[in-house]
């Protein structure tokens, strides 16, 4: 073999060897494109795509035509949007508050009805100027969860609870007729949540001044100088914006 003709095939050889380099190195590119593609659109999807997955289930249960009242906060379903702990928003939502069940609905395109079995996955529901969050509360000495309508956020939060109880049908017996079920609504309750900790309901002034630990009397000399009623809401959201600012 002349010195050309082993020129001639290390030339060869080495062009092949390059032209392999360049095909892998695109064939890598192009997996990685794929890769980065995907990656972009993970945890995008519709609202059918969030409740299939996070095992949202059918609402269960009969129709209450005769039953007088409602459990609702409102009846029908309110166009609103909300947004999950992953921070993706999912809008034109279809919503509504139970308030007996502490429960709120969606419907779909269908008309079927949903809840949310997971609501853990959900940071907040806004349904018009209403902000809805599922906080722990405490209730005696027990540690329960539910949906609250936040009315101020801060590193006080106030907040309230629907009430709406269930009176079931009576029979009819002699000289009195029947008694149909009904739904009952009661007057709100309120609720104070300081930073990560459960919500307390408040009932008066001793648990507000004892829910925001007022040992310099600053809360308590601000409701007596503005003569605040705690028991209603206003007076409440006066404290707790206050207690915000300090």
């Amino acid at each position: 073999m002349t010195i050309l003709d082993f020129n001639y095939l290390h030339n060869k050889d080495f062009n092949f060897m390059k032209q392999f380099k360049n095909l892998l190195f695109l064939l890598i590119f192009l997996s990685g494109a794929s890769i980065n593609l995907y990656s972009q659109n993970y945890g995008l999807g519709t609202i059918s795509d969030f409740i299939d997955s996070n095992n949202i289930r059918k609402r269960l249960g009969g129709e209450t035509e005769e039953i007088i009242g409602s459990p609702y906060e409102n009846d029908e379903f309110i166009v609103g949007y909300f947004v999950s702990t992953s921070n993706q928003k999912y809008e034109n939502i279809p919503l509504r508050v139970n308030a007996y069940n502490n429960e709120i609905e969606y419907q779909d395109e269908e008309g079927t009805i949903f809840v949310f079995a997971i609501p853990e996955l959900i940071d907040f529901v806004q349904i018009e100027n209403a902000k809805y969050k599922y906080y722990p509360y405490s209730s005696g000495k027990k540690i329960f969860k539910g949906y609250f309508n936040v009315l101020i956020e801060g590193k006080a939060s106030l907040l309230s609870k629907g009430r709406i109880i269930f009176n079931k049908a009576k029979l009819p017996v002699p000289y009195q007729e029947a008694v149909p079920a009904t739904f009952k609504k009661l007057n709100d309750e309120y609720f104070i949540k300081i930073g990560t900790s459960e919500a307390k309901m408040v009932s008066g002034k001793k648990d507000v001044l004892k829910i925001l630990d007022s040992e310099d009397s600053k809360i308590e000399d601000f409701i007596k100088k503005n003569k605040i009623k705690v028991n209603k809401s206003e007076g409440l959201i006066e404290v707790v914006t206050y207690y915000n600012a300090l």
